[in-house]
């Protein structure tokens, strides 16, 4: 849209300087480096002024439809899909709601795509299924690391606060009695997670989830707050509108 704008106003500064002068022509130029200049510098300005809030988890633990019920206010029946979903939510301020996919691979670089705008992550799992947990525990560990690799980015800019990252874990399903609680789910996935940073303990780059001596635990994360609680996303109730004001709550957000 811009370079067709670009294109379209040296069209009219070509056709004047024919009909005029070369100094017609070369005060168009200048003109057009102006509008460039400053038309460059407000797309800039935008994106640095994006946020987003980003909802992880493994296929069919309802992220995409937590991301529906947040959109439509009512339950909605999914499939599988390889594309972000991406809705702009208007609260106090505009932030984007970011529905990644469940595939590892495609997470991984949606995650990277959105990680210097993101500013809370909603990991969905689903309560019943110890390969959910182990998918989401995978997950975080590399969600985790890339957070804490942007705030040590930020501390070196004067310019920028760091601000901490709050990380909404909902286990879903619990309306089945084959669910767990949010304590068993929670030291699972920090298991799990200990497991894996200890094997990437070679890995400098990786090794940034404290200290490898204590086993690894949520609460010791630096800048990031992580949040635990179940819901049911059967249908759109009040259990859920409390789990979507938990998520959205924008004293989190910053």
């Amino acid at each position: 849209m811009v370079w067709m704008i670009f294109a379209y106003f040296f069209v009219i500064v070509l056709s004047l300087s024919l009909l005029y002068s070369s100094r017609v022509f070369q005060f168009g130029l200048l003109l057009l480096r102006f509008v460039s200049s400053n038309i460059s510098k407000t797309i800039s300005n935008s994106k640095s002024k994006e946020k987003a809030i980003i909802i992880l988890g493994p296929s069919g633990s309802g992220k995409t439809t937590f991301f529906y019920m947040i959109k439509n206010r009512k339950f909605q029946h999914t499939t599988i899909s390889m594309k972000s979903n991406v809705m702009e939510l208007n609260f106090p301020e505009n932030i984007l709601l970011i529905d990644i996919p469940g595939n590892t691979r495609i997470a991984k670089n949606e995650i990277l795509r959105y990680i210097p705008i993101t500013k809370a992550i909603i990991m969905m799992i689903d309560s019943t299924s110890k390969s959910s947990f182990k998918e989401c525990a995978e997950l975080l560990y590399f969600v985790i690391c890339e957070v804490i690799a942007k705030s040590i980015s930020y501390s070196r800019d004067a310019h920028k606060q760091i601000k901490s990252t709050p990380i909404f874990i909902i286990c879903n399903k619990n309306d089945l009695s084959t669910s767990r609680n949010e304590s068993y789910i929670k030291e699972e996935i920090e298991r799990i997670i200990d497991r894996i940073r200890n094997s990437q303990s070679l890995l400098v780059e990786k090794n940034t989830l404290g200290d490898l001596d204590n086993p690894f635990n949520f609460d010791n994360l630096p800048n990031i707050k992580v949040s635990i609680f179940k819901t049911s996303l059967l249908e759109y109730n009040e259990d859920v509108m409390m789990a979507i004001q938990k998520c959205l709550n924008f004293n989190s957000i910053h």
